[in-house]
């Protein structure tokens, strides 16, 4: 017998706002459980939530950090806080770039080509041109 996927009577795919309101409000303490894992809500139910992929460059050095995050309002405030101490030394910062994807796959996927050579000329290009906030787009 093959083995395939794991079968979901229902599969849910949210945003950070609306998990108050899945399943009765059943679902307030899986808010940072990553994208896919069971829960416990019981086999059946899969819930998927949105992932962004987000690029931030330094003010005062020559520096662009690309990471995702469910929330990248508190993710890049964190970075700005120097909360984080890969980009401590960098501080200030500024969003560059963002782009939300279905689930932490894809956009951890996104990443990756984001982090390669080619996607990091990409960001340079939109930081040189200023075009930021231009490129800043969301897939649903």
């Amino acid at each position: 017998m093959a083995k395939g996927p794991p079968k979901f009577a229902l599969q849910i795919s949210v945003g950070q706002a609306d998990l108050p309101r899945i399943v009765g409000g059943r679902v307030a303490e899986l808010a940072y459980l990553p994208a896919g894992r069971r829960t416990g809500l019981g086999p059946k139910i899969k819930i998927v939530m949105k992932c962004s992929v987000y690029a931030i460059s330094s003010l005062v050095k020559n520096y662009i950090y690309v990471g995702l995050a469910y929330n990248v309002t508190r993710r890049v405030a964190q970075h700005n806080a120097g909360k984080e101490t890969t980009t401590r030394s960098y501080l200030p910062f500024e969003l560059i770039y963002t782009e939300e994807f279905p689930d932490r796959k894809t956009a951890r996927n996104h990443e990756k080509y984001l982090k390669s050579g080619i996607g990091k000329e990409f960001l340079r290009t939109i930081r040189r041109r200023g075009e930021i906030g231009r490129h800043i787009s969301f897939r649903s």
